[in-house]
């Protein structure tokens, strides 16, 4: 399962090895100041679609890897019955990251603290 941690001014996901296959990555980081909204999402699989490319998606049991939709970008690894911290992200390569933690309470309540006490404004457009 993919662990989720913040790490001095980034949201830093690493992937096990059969993520690593279906996202092809080993570890993502996000800027924080990229992101915009943070969710717990108890249903990760309610409503995502499992049409992915790279990726995998079951029915019912889980689904990873990149969906495109309407010009925005969505990166997940989520499994069906582990809630999930769902970022959107600004002025970044991906629009939406989604993924599933044992720990997701804790690390969204985190996220959502630090964007909070940041105020309005954020990552600087990408040139």
């Amino acid at each position: 399962m993919a662990e989720l941690s913040i790490e001095d001014s980034d949201v830093v996901i690493r992937f096990g090895p059969l993520e690593t296959a279906f996202v092809w990555h080993r570890h993502l980081r996000v800027p924080i100041d990229c992101v915009r909204m943070v969710a717990l999402e108890p249903e990760p699989m309610k409503g995502m679609s499992l049409v992915r490319f790279p990726g995998l998606g079951v029915p019912g049991y889980m689904c990873y890897g990149a969906h495109w939709w309407n010009g925005k970008r969505e990166l997940a690894a989520v499994n069906a019955h582990v809630t999930a911290v769902v970022m959107d992200i600004e002025h970044a390569f991906w629009d939406r990251v989604a993924v599933s933690t044992p720990r997701a309470a804790e690390l969204a309540a985190d996220l959502a603290g630090i964007i909070m006490a940041r105020g309005p404004g954020g990552c600087p457009p990408k040139r």
